[in-house]
C-alpha cells in the first residue's frame, strides 16, 4: 500500500484575551477608567501594556482581568 506522511504544528499557546472595556477605537472615554478583558484559556497571568505612546510600555503583570490606570488626560490617545 501507500505510504502516508504528515508533519504536525507547533503548539500555538493560549488564545489571546479580548479587550471588553474600553471596546478597540472607543472615543468619549471617562478619564477614571478601568480597563477589562476576557480571560485566555490557559493563561496564569497577563502583562498589560499602556500608554499614549505606541508601541505602549509594559505597565503590569497581573492575573487579574482588569488593570486601572492613573487618572487618564483629557483628548489623549492611549495604547
Amino acid at each position: 500500500s501507500s505510504v502516508w506522511s504528515f508533519t504536525t504544528a507547533a503548539p500555538i499557546g493560549p488564545a489571546p484575551p479580548t479587550l471588553a472595556y474600553p471596546v478597540p477605537n472607543a472615543t468619549g472615554i471617562p478619564t477614571n477608567a478601568v480597563l477589562a478583558w476576557t480571560a485566555s484559556a490557559g493563561a496564569t497571568s497577563y502583562d498589560v501594556y499602556f500608554g499614549s505612546s505606541n508601541p505602549p510600555p509594559l505597565v503590569s503583570n497581573t492575573t487579574a482581568l482588569t488593570y486601572a490606570p492613573s487618572m487618564l488626560a483629557y483628548a489623549t490617545t492611549y495604547y
